[in-house]
């Protein structure tokens, strides 16, 4: 929809404005407990996420949190995609045993029952080992690092951002032990 292509575009504040017309219709025509809706909640969370609006952010991932977890299970892949908006919410905030907790969930999850691409997985655990070097557990951070690195050099290339950006905070931490 328009409001994804806006948030992958960098337009944050266009997207919520799409996301939340695209929310409204669904909740008429499918409810609020639909996955669906759940989806649409979590991507407009995204973007408010993106745009500094956090406290209503965590009202709609709570939302879609709830609803995927009623329509899929506790441990569903779809579960662990909104763990990790969630942990990134509560990272921003600067609540990082609760970033941690969503994040270590969701690569729990992803564990049992792989993604289709191993990405979302490398994202989770990249995540976890930023908030656990936060919060001085180098030793941990290393572990989550040298998992997530080979996944990213093998999905995406040993020049992709996100490879860079794991290999440059996996020597931080390597550096720091």
């Amino acid at each position: 929809n328009l409001g994804a292509l806006e948030r992958l575009r960098g337009n944050p504040d266009a997207a919520v404005g799409h996301l939340r017309l695209a929310l409204a219709i669904e909740k008429e025509t499918l409810g609020i407990d639909h996955p669906e809706t759940a989806q649409t909640l979590q991507n407009l969370a995204d973007a408010l996420l993106a745009s500094g609006q956090t406290a209503e952010a965590d009202a709609d991932l709570r939302q879609a949190l709830i609803v995927r977890e009623h329509a899929f299970g506790p441990d569903h892949p779809r579960v662990a995609e909104t763990l990790v908006v969630l942990g990134a919410l509560h990272a921003a905030r600067g609540e990082q045993d609760l970033a941690a907790s969503a994040f270590e969930r969701a690569a729990a999850i992803w564990e049992r029952t792989p993604p289709v691409s191993p990405l979302p997985k490398a994202d989770a655990l990249a995540n976890l080992a930023v908030v656990r070097q936060s919060q001085g557990q180098t030793a941990r951070a290393m572990e989550l690092y040298d998992r997530a690195v080979p996944i990213y050099e093998a999905e995406l290339g040993a020049s992709d951002a996100s490879t860079l950006r794991a290999l440059s905070n996996q020597a931080a931490a390597h550096a720091a032990a």
